[in-house]
């Protein structure tokens, strides 16, 4: 950009940007999100607008010095995990709201609400391959009795063009 190089204004005077980019700035950045702040407030305490917040973030991370991303990543981790260890702490003392979401948070396929496409068309499957089961059967049942009616019958040309499939009339 016109007027600027390397974060720095023309006259010398270090950018928003550059200061945010240091080792200082950097921990102030960390801090805030430890202060559990959101993005939007965050960029309210650095006096930046949540657009410039989101660019610096995207140019930091594709850049060869991603300080500003770094920092704002690490500033979220700690805070998660922060409230990680307290909803841990809460679900072993017995406080079954914290229990829920634990399970429901590190066991989703176990400990869900919701049914998902997946397994509903599980469920499907196994009610189809239920009748399938049950349809054969009465098949084999039916075809079982043929044969026994067939043989009460006393006919053993009726039976013999049975068991070969021709037509009996």
């Amino acid at each position: 950009a016109a007027g600027k190089s390397e974060g720095k204004n023309k006259g010398g005077r270090p950018s928003m940007r550059a200061l945010y980019e240091t080792t200082h700035g950097a921990a102030y950045i960390t801090s805030l999100f430890r202060e559990d702040l959101t993005e939007n407030e965050v960029a309210k305490k650095l006096h930046i607008s949540r657009s410039t917040f989101d660019k610096w973030l995207k140019e930091s991370r594709e850049s060869d010095n991603p300080i500003f991303a770094m920092a704002v990543d690490l500033g979220k981790r700690t805070t998660d995990t922060l409230v990680e260890n307290k909803l841990f702490a809460a679900a072993m003392k017995g406080n079954v709201t914290a229990c829920i979401f634990w399970l429901k948070n590190r066991k989703p396929q176990v400990w869900r609400d919701r049914v998902t496409d997946y397994e509903e068309q599980q469920l499907r499957n196994k009610k189809l391959r239920a009748e399938i089961d049950a349809l054969m059967e009465q098949s084999a049942k039916e075809r079982t009795e043929t044969v026994t009616i067939i043989d009460d019958l006393g006919g053993e040309k009726l039976k013999e063009a049975a068991d070969n499939g021709d037509k009996v009339e």
